[in-house]
């Protein structure tokens, strides 16, 4: 018979009892847990069955969406609209820009539209991101307008003026009647300032709001005035350097004949308009009227043309007249020549009166008054940081307050 020792006995019994024990307690906690009466937290910190127990957590709040930056908004935006990034950056090479044939989506100035503007002239509007431009001539019959989403750096000469009789891109004004009589000198033409010869008032808006270009000279019956300045905005998002030239100037009016012995007047300048948050010019923006023609000699001929408005703040010198005709005993014609056009360093002023001669040759000898000079053209820079203008500005440039929205 197998016998068991007592001490094995025991300890078997003994475990069985705690064992039923400990499971009686937790059983017992747990029921009291579920009841509501609770247990410690101290002995197990992260048990926590309590009315809140199994609740999802709050979704956090979404953030706010970052407000937009702020953005340059062009003068005359009614017209052209805003300023828009096009990944174009744009280094044209040197000649010329023709706004009546090259205004298309992929001309040499980056993506260009024409945009008609009732009451004023016809644009031409090209965008880019960036664009540095050396020498181009601007010709055609539309305004130009460059806007540029980050910067414009002019290192040549960009130039929107006349070209002899020939007005810029986007003049305005034109004399519709020549000078009513044979000898006299004709106006210039008036924009800015007001021309030579009792010309007609200044036209246009300091603000160059809407962008129009300048007026161009009185024509004689046989002689064509000076052409107008034409017209350019130049809007970049981030900054505009000028180091070369920037010109819309008039053109000098001819000189009188010998049949039609008045001088033409000299056409006006034109608009520039520069807008960004920073600019700066160290180089020369100039939009100087052109000098009246010289009037003509019934025996010697022609007078001789006016300059054109300078790339500088002196004045465009009128054109001579044919003077000089006669003989000793009866004297000599003297006078005729034209005034000078308008510019920074003073307005324009009035042609000479030529004179006569009847004791030389049997017969008398006529000299046509000279034309008046053409006025000033418009200058205006609009910026947020006021503009670092070292160069030079001719007639003088208005300042505004960028728009930013």
């Amino acid at each position: 018979m197998t016998r068991f020792s007592p001490s094995s006995s025991s300890s078997s019994s003994s475990s069985s009892s705690s064992s039923l024990s400990l499971l009686s307690a937790c059983l017992l906690g747990l029921a009291l847990a579920l009841a509501g009466a609770g247990c410690s937290t101290d002995a197990d910190p992260e048990l926590d069955i309590g009315p809140d127990a199994g609740e999802p957590e709050p979704e956090p709040e979404p953030e706010p969406e970052p407000e937009p930056e702020p953005q340059v908004q062009p003068s005359n935006a009614d017209a052209i609209g805003g300023l828009e990034a096009t990944g174009l950056v744009i280094a044209p090479p040197a000649g010329t820009f023709d706004t009546s044939l090259q205004c298309t989506t992929s001309s040499a100035l980056g993506r260009c539209t024409p945009v008609s503007v009732p009451g004023a002239v016809d644009l031409c509007v090209c965008r880019m991101d960036e664009l540095t431009i050396g020498n181009v001539e601007v010709t055609g019959s539309r305004g130009l307008v460059l806007l540029a989403y980050k910067r414009v750096v002019v290192t040549g000469h960009l130039s929107v003026s006349a070209r002899g009789a020939d007005d810029g891109p986007g003049a305005y004004l034109h004399y519709v009647e020549p000078h009513a009589t044979n000898r006299g000198g004709a106006a210039g033409g008036s924009f800015g300032s007001r021309g030579g010869n009792a010309s007609s008032n200044p036209a246009g808006t300091e603000a160059l709001v809407p962008l129009v270009g300048g007026s161009q000279g009185q024509a004689t019956c046989t002689a064509r005035g000076g052409g107008a300045g034409g017209a350019l905005q130049i809007t970049a998002g981030e900054e505009l350097f000028v180091t070369g030239v920037i010109s819309a100037a008039g053109s000098g009016g001819r000189g009188g004949s010998s049949t039609c012995l008045g001088g033409a007047g000299g056409g006006s300048g034109g608009a520039v308009l520069l807008e960004a948050p920073k600019v700066q010019v160290v180089g020369v923006v100039a939009a100087n009227g052109g000098g009246g023609g010289g009037g003509g000699s019934t025996r010697s001929g022609a007078g001789y043309n006016g300059a054109p408005g300078r790339l500088s703040a002196l004045p465009a010198q009128g054109g001579e007249g044919k003077d000089g005709d006669g003989c000793l005993a009866g004297g000599y014609t003297a006078g005729g020549d034209g005034g000078s056009g308008s510019s920074a360093t003073g307005a324009a002023t009035n042609g000479h009166a030529g004179d006569s001669e009847s004791g030389c040759f049997g017969s008398t000898i006529y000299l046509g008054d000279g034309g008046g000079g053409g006025g000033a053209g418009r200058i205006r820079v609009n910026t947020t940081s006021g503009c670092q203008c070292g160069g030079t500005f001719s007639p003088a440039t208005s300042m505004g307050d960028l728009v930013v929205r």
